[in-house]
């Protein structure tokens, strides 16, 4: 099965109205909550992020670049400042919010329901364990917010705020993924062996995800069809390593 299939076989599955309404619920209260939490505390979160950036390099140098054009105060730039950087981490928390609820929620109820309807002969060889899944997440999370960290003054470079999100969500995604799809199904050996001879496919597939996340109404589903693609692609190759066919 090629990224493309599992994409496709993703897609159809939201025809199935019971599946649709499970998938849906733990995702739009996650959301709801987290927007919630935006609401009530913006305008404090706001002027702690003024505050911080206002004597910082980055505001004194843009402040004295706007200044060969209009006289500027150094807390407004900074307000400018804060509001991107605060929006950029609103939406990077939400999306990380939701691949966690898709991860500790969702994706066991998919994969068994997947597994049994597509795969149902595929033998569980148990290579990965729960605190595999826990450390594994734990790292995905460091990396990710690690990474963001060093890379927040590149998101005042325009076009940048769109590309560094989508890369990061998906090397989280596909790390995250991965992991918790094969650990029950695959050996040690087989998971490591996928992940080297598909890791091309795996990213696109995980790209994608990304992508659809900046898509209206595709974002809040986002989350979902990467992991139905990633469990179609992951275990239909499982399956046709051990018959011998894969490629």
């Amino acid at each position: 099965m090629t990224a493309l299939q599992a994409l496709q076989r993703s897609f159809l599955n939201f025809l199935k109205p019971a599946l649709l309404i499970r998938i849906l619920v733990p995702i739009f209260t996650a959301t709801l909550v987290w927007f919630g939490l935006v609401i009530f505390y913006w305008s404090s979160w706001l002027e702690t992020m003024s505050h911080f950036l206002q004597d910082t390099w980055l505001i004194s140098a843009s402040t004295k670049l706007l200044s060969f054009m209009v006289e500027i105060e150094p807390l407004i730039v900074a307000s400018w400042v804060g509001t991107l950087f605060l929006i950029v981490i609103v939406l990077f928390a939400l999306y990380f919010l939701i691949l966690m609820t898709t991860s500790l929620i969702l994706l066991p109820l998919l994969t068994h329901t997947i597994s049994q309807e597509s795969f149902p002969l595929l033998e569980k060889k148990r290579g990965g364990s729960i605190v595999g899944s826990i450390w594994n997440s734990v790292s995905a999370t460091v990396i990710y917010f690690g990474f963001f960290i060093v890379l927040l003054p590149f998101f005042l470079i325009p076009g940048l705020q769109i590309v560094i999100p989508v890369l990061l969500n998906a090397l989280v995604t596909q790390k995250i993924f991965c992991y918790d799809i094969l650990q029950d199904y695959a050996s040690r050996e087989e998971r490591q062996y996928i992940l080297k001879e598909k890791r091309a496919e795996i990213f696109l597939l995980a790209l994608a995800q990304s992508v659809f996340f900046y898509i209206p109404i595709l974002n809040f589903i986002a989350p979902a069809i990467g992991a139905m693609s990633f469990i179609y692609f992951l275990l239909s190759h499982l399956e046709q390593m051990r018959l011998g066919k894969i490629k």
